[in-house]
């Protein structure tokens, strides 16, 4: 009877230990997932790219006139841009720098292939080039914020995406960054709720994902 009870339970253990396992692969696997899609990706603020287009005249101010060969050239490099030919897009924007060195969207253009290129002093350099030229444009600041992300300088960071909102208080990708540098570099969290919170204001129908960091902050703050 004893070596009959001993091979039961010595089978039943052989049986159970591949379910068993196969149990807290699942348990594991969802609570992995979930602590994933719960935190934001460190470089989801990068991937925003916008084109930074010519200078539109203020009404108020004396008119900016720009040739029409100017315009279409600047047209083809962004074009170029978007589809990839980088090479072709660079030179273009090099050239229009050297014959009209006034405008800003050839250097933020050149920024914007920096920073892909993970060529953070010279994305620094052009970024900076364009906001003394057109300081009135907060996606400038914002770009220029990711370079410092990027390069480990998060107060240089924070001050720049602050800057940003100073120039457009509603100014979603600014907003959504803050809350990223405070969630994943800062950690304030308190902070990284409120930015958040802005960001969905901006965007209530594009905020699944920060919906989800804002649940897990607020578990993470109590």
């Amino acid at each position: 009877m004893t070596v009959l009870l001993k091979q039961y339970i010595k089978g039943w253990v052989c049986h159970s230990l591949p379910m068993m396992h196969y149990f807290f692969f699942i348990l594991f696997f969802i609570v992995f997932f979930y602590g994933c899609a719960s935190k934001p990706a460190p470089d989801m603020a990068d991937q925003q790219g916008e084109s930074v287009g010519l200078p539109q005249p203020d009404k108020q101010a004396k008119k900016q006139v720009i040739p029409k060969a100017v315009r279409d050239s600047y047209k083809m490099a962004v074009n170029e841009l978007k589809s990839g030919r980088i090479k072709e897009a660079t030179q273009r924007f090099e050239a229009l720098i050297k014959t009209h060195p006034d405008l800003a969207g050839p250097y933020a253009n050149l920024g914007r292939i920096f920073l892909k290129k993970a060529q953070y002093e010279q994305a620094e350099e052009s970024f900076t080039e364009a906001i003394k030229r057109q300081p009135n444009k907060p996606e400038l600041f914002n770009y220029l914020g990711i370079v410092y992300r990027q390069q480990g300088r998060f107060h240089d960071a924070k001050a720049m995406y602050e800057n940003a909102l100073f120039v457009d208080k509603n100014y979603a990708k600014a907003q959504l960054n803050l809350g990223i540098l405070y969630d994943l570099y800062l950690n304030d969290y308190t902070q990284a709720l409120e930015y958040y919170e802005k960001y969905l204001q901006s965007k209530p129908n594009d905020g699944d994902k920060v919906q989800l960091w804002v649940s897990d902050l607020k578990r993470r703050v109590k």
